[in-house]
């Protein structure tokens, strides 16, 4: 054998004992589909892949008489482990982000999920607490989403997608107490006979899930509308109308007083000089008669 001849046969083997371990690594890496695999960017979403399911637990839908509420919700995804799928493989599911839209601002806003997470690598379900402040008067409408990452792997690469799930809910601030206006009551004059009762007329400028009156720095009294108000006693009184709103703000009405009064019993002088009067006034027109009837 030349040497030319020794020289090519050296060369061919080297490629074939090359072209043998690369047909190695490519078996070792399709045996553990992590191994040698390199990141190769996002990817489209799976078909099947899990996203996560967000539960806000307040606000809730009801009226609230403060500007500042509670944003609490919780949010998990399926794991979605290794041997999920058979083509391609898919690694855990972990959530990564979050953030929440307000009708009353601009913006989203982002939310730190650092001190929500298990570790640094994420974590499969979280529970957050959020203050929110200075939410003026209305009804609003909050929108929390929440997302997912999760990873594809097969023998050479390392992909990466993005699942998204969101919730939302609808309540209102009411901050504003109600209005109340309360018809004048007239100063009255009764007879001795009569029942001593006013009319109470109201107004008030929003529903209300309670009405009452106070009387005279007394107990509160109930109310379901306009009332007739009996028993009362001689002399000065004050009246002060309440309403409760749905949200709980009270309001109260202006004090408005009146007077009940019967007519003061004449002095017994008086009287007797009336009744003298009466009798010397009878005599008088039984004589003028008496004349005209000569």
């Amino acid at each position: 054998m030349g040497k030319k001849t020794f020289v090519t046969a050296i060369i061919i083997s080297v490629l074939l004992f090359s072209a043998a371990a690369g047909i190695q690594l490519v078996n070792l890496g399709r045996a553990n589909p992590f191994t040698n695999s390199q990141y190769a960017g996002k990817t489209g979403v799976p078909s099947g892949a899990p996203s996560p399911v967000v539960q806000i637990l307040s606000p809730m839908n009801i009226e609230y008489n403060t500007d500042s509420v509670r944003l609490n919700f919780s949010a998990s995804v399926e794991k979605f482990l290794e041997g999920g799928y058979s083509s391609p493989l898919v690694s855990g599911m972990k959530i990564d982000n979050s953030y929440y839209t307000a009708d009353w601002l601009q913006n989203s806003t982002q939310i730190d999920l650092a001190t929500y997470l298990d570790s640094e690598e994420g974590s499969n379900s979280i529970s957050v607490s959020v203050n929110l402040t200075r939410i003026p008067d209305g009804n609003h409408v909050i929108r929390v989403y929440v997302f997912a990452q999760g990873s594809i792997v097969d023998p050479f690469h390392w992909y990466t997608f993005e699942t998204a799930g969101y919730s939302q809910v609808n309540f209102t601030i009411d901050t504003i107490p109600p209005s109340i206006s309360v018809f004048p009551i007239r100063n009255e004059m009764y007879a001795e006979s009569e029942v001593l009762e006013v009319s109470l007329n109201f107004t008030v400028n929003e529903s209300a899930s309670k009405i009452s009156y106070v009387l005279d720095g007394q107990n509160n009294v109930s109310l379901a509308g306009n009332t007739t108000l009996t028993g009362l006693s001689e002399g000065e009184h004050s009246l002060t109308v309440y309403a409760t709103d749905e949200a709980g703000n009270i309001g109260a009405s202006e004090t408005v007083t009146f007077t009940i009064a019967k007519p003061e019993p004449l002095p017994t002088n008086l009287v007797a000089a009336s009744a003298a009067s009466i009798t010397v006034l009878s005599a008088v027109l039984l004589v003028c008669f008496k004349k005209r009837k000569r």
